[in-house]
């Protein structure tokens, strides 16, 4: 309860006691119903044991949220089609699609509560992994990958998985598709950045010294290509520089390599580091930890340090999947979340103080309150996650979205739920062998709402139904 309606609440109690406004002066109720915690609420909502497709057991569950819409977006202007990441600028979203028609989707979202489905990007692609725009919305780059890399990940035994030798399902160029789209309704390719052979995975923008530049991972190849966007005489991505953690800490990379690890570059972020401000790439790269540099020089960067030390890790070992780093109280905290397929234990999220980007030092392993081992494809795993006021949204899969206080020193050695909203289960789009609703994947803030991609479910859009702090 907010101080507001405490107070409110005072003040009516005080009238009734008056008799002011009861006719018989019959005293108030001296037990109100107790406020129920958000953890043990959550706690309740989550369930084992059952089928997690089945729509009729899986009601909406919310504490501090609210579904304000839910979107069932087109691959073909009639087929429902599964989605993944997003990215967004004012006035529009744009929503990565998968099989039967990868690519993407455009929003308008001048009514954030509202949005409405604009147009189609097709990449001809057998797998769009990322969608990321440039600030004014004129650009937007596709992150592909070949299939036949996540057949095997997604599926279970009968699922269909292309034929080895034969061509994978869907024809089109792997690498980073350069989409105009300075017309929303109808985007138009402007070109392709190959790269590597595994294609790209996530990706991320930033300006630097008046220049666009975009960074990739490239997941099974182990390295982030840096490259910087020009548009003359067309657009095309020009390579810069490459990180890869062995050549830049061989130190850490063996400690990892030695306990067994999963090398992947996952995700990054690059933003204005938040006690210095210079722009601070921030990867995280599997079981190999988290890795920091300075990419004033995007052509040199500079490595900061790194940390490989998270403990709870799905597979025994730590495993970084997405790293936003913010200010708190005057300190430099990491806020990881880690991901797993499947395993006998859900997975984690850490806090870590990198104020020291040499002397890192953890700070607390969350996780889901109870066991909730992920017994189905991604069950239990934290995802994507935006930090918003000290508030960290994180996509958990069939969690929901969860919201962690971290805004004070306190609060990230010990993060509290403030709120989480399960969104009630509907008629799945399956998304190669996975069909269980929700699976929330990915977060992000538009306006005074959040869009939240239901791989399965569609478009979820969701207010916080309590003033923040």
């Amino acid at each position: 309860m907010n101080t507001a309606r405490q107070l409110l609440t005072i003040l009516i109690l005080g009238v009734l006691f008056a008799g002011c406004l009861s006719p018989d002066n019959t005293p108030p109720d001296d037990d109100p119903e107790p406020a129920v915690d958000p953890l043990d609420l959550l706690e309740s909502a989550l369930a084992d044991g059952h089928d997690h497709s089945e729509v009729a057991l899986h009601p909406e569950v919310a504490s501090g949220f609210e579904e304000v819409t839910r979107l069932s977006l087109d691959g073909d202007g009639a087929q429902r089609v599964p989605i993944l990441e997003m990215d967004a600028t004012p006035g529009l979203a744009f929503v990565a699609t998968q099989r039967p028609h990868p690519g993407f989707i455009v929003l308008d979202t001048s009514s954030p509560r509202d949005p409405e489905q604009i147009g189609r990007y097709s990449a001809g692609t057998p797998y769009v992994a990322d969608v990321k725009t440039t600030p004014d919305g004129r650009w937007v780059f596709v992150a592909t990958q070949p299939e036949t890399l996540f057949a095997t990940v997604f599926g279970k035994p009968g699922a269909p998985t292309p034929t080895p030798g034969e061509p994978a399902p869907y024809a089109g160029d792997v690498g980073i598709h350069i989409v105009d789209t300075s017309d929303p309704t109808a985007p138009s390719f402007a070109g392709l950045y190959a790269g590597d052979a595994t294609g790209y995975h996530m990706l991320t923008l930033t300006e630097i010294s008046g220049a666009t530049y975009v960074m990739g991972t490239t997941l099974f190849a182990g390295h982030v290509d840096i490259l910087r966007f020009e548009t003359t005489p067309t657009p095309h991505l020009v390579p810069v520089s490459t990180f890869h953690p062995a050549v830049h800490d061989a130190a850490l990379t063996a400690e990892s390599a030695g306990r067994s690890y999963i090398p992947e570059a996952h995700d990054m972020t690059v933003a204005p580091d938040p006690l210095e401000g210079f722009p601070l790439l921030s990867v995280a790269h599997g079981s190999f930890g988290l890795f920091f540099l300075d990419l004033s020089d995007p052509s040199a960067p500079r490595y900061l340090g790194g940390w490989n030390d998270g403990p709870g890790g799905p597979y025994g070992i730590m495993f970084a999947h997405t790293v936003r780093v913010v200010e708190v109280e005057g300190t430099r905290v990491a806020f990881v979340a880690s991901e797993a397929l499947s395993h006998d234990r859900q997975a984690p999220a850490w806090v870590v103080d990198v104020t020291e980007f040499n002397a890192p030092k953890l700070l607390h392993t969350w996780t889901l309150p109870g066991e909730h081992p992920i017994t189905e494809h991604y069950l239990y795993s934290t995802h994507n996650i935006e930090i918003v006021d000290g508030r960290v949204y994180m996509a958990h899969y069939h969690a929901g979205l969860l919201v962690l206080d971290i805004s004070t020193r306190e609060r990230a050695a010990a993060p509290v739920l403030e709120a989480f909203i399960v969104p009630g289960g509907v008629e799945t789009v399956p998304f190669f062998a996975i069909d269980y609703s929700p699976m929330v994947f990915d977060v992000f803030p538009v306006g005074d709402v959040f869009y939240v991609t239901d791989v399965t479910g569609g478009l979820r859009v969701v207010a916080r139904t309590e003033a923040v702090g």
